[in-house]
This record gives C-alpha cells, sequence and structure tokens, in this order.
C-alpha cells in the first residue's frame, strides 16, 4: 500500500492484515495492528476535516503505517535467519538485526538489561533501530 498510496480511493484506510500478513510464529500481528491504529488516530489528529482532508489522511497514515510494518517484517527474518533454508531470501537489515540479536545471546550473562531490550524490540514495544542503538551503547560500538 505505501508503494500505490496516490492510486488508492480518499480515505481507504487498511490496517493490520490487510497491508502486510505474517506468520503467526512471531505473534506480530496484532502488535502490527495496534501500532497502525495508533498511527490512524494521530494522524487524524492532525488533519482537521477541511477540504482535501481524506486524501492528506490516506498519505500520511500508509506511511506511518507500513513503518511497524516494515520492523516486524524485518524481526521475522531476523528469527527465521537460524534456519539455513530461509536464509537466501533474508534482507540486509534483518540479517544486521540477526547479527545483532547473536551479539546479545553471547553477552546476556554480563549485560541482562539486554535481554530486556531485544524483548521489547521482538514484541514491537520499541524499533529495531532503539534496540540496535541501546546493544551499541551497552557493549560500546
Amino acid at each position: 500500500f505505501d508503494h500505490v498510496a496516490d492510486a488508492m480511493p480518499d480515505g481507504y484506510l487498511p490496517l493490520g492484515d490487510t497491508i502486510a500478513t505474517f506468520s503467526p510464529i512471531n505473534a506480530q500481528g496484532m502488535s502490527v495492528a495496534a501500532l497502525q491504529a495508533k498511527a490512524l488516530k494521530e494522524v487524524l489528529e492532525q488533519h482537521p476535516g477541511d477540504t482535501g482532508w481524506r486524501r492528506s489522511v490516506t498519505q500520511s497514515y500508509l506511511r506511518q503505517a507500513t513503518i511497524p510494518a516494515e520492523w516486524a517484517w524485518n524481526l521475522c527474518q531476523a528469527l527465521d535467519a537460524g534456519f539455513e533454508e530461509l536464509r537466501a531470501s533474508i534482507s540486509v537489515p534483518a540479517r544486521d538485526l540477526s547479527q545483532t540479536m547473536k551479539r546479545v545471546a553471547e553477552h546476556a550473562g554480563t549485560h541482562p538489561e539486554l535481554i530486556g531490550a531485544m524483548g521489547r524490540a521482538i514484541h514491537l514495544l520499541e524499533s529495531p533501530e532503539t534496540f540496535t542503538g541501546a546493544v551499541s551503547r551497552i557493549l560500546g560500538d
């Protein structure tokens, strides 16, 4: 949807699995939908109901709604990186995230706060960028 926002009917606001569908194994679908609903609320609050508001809301919302979907997609791929059969199709951001997760596992005994940071990222409470930034800060990269 982020690639066709200009071609969509004004006021059409897809949410959740309509934008991106994830493996239920990682249990991220409802979290993504909730973050997209939050994005919709924020966008609606920023756009008064004047002329052209539907087009403006649609475009602004889709830019925001794809962010949690992309987070979840990269996280799913990063978690799948442990399976040889899936490695060839993993994106560069997901591969980097997978490497960061491996580093967390290696240092969890001496830096338990890393496990909390990783948990917040996996459960979409924080962005992967916040997670990788915390790992860099804690491990001194």
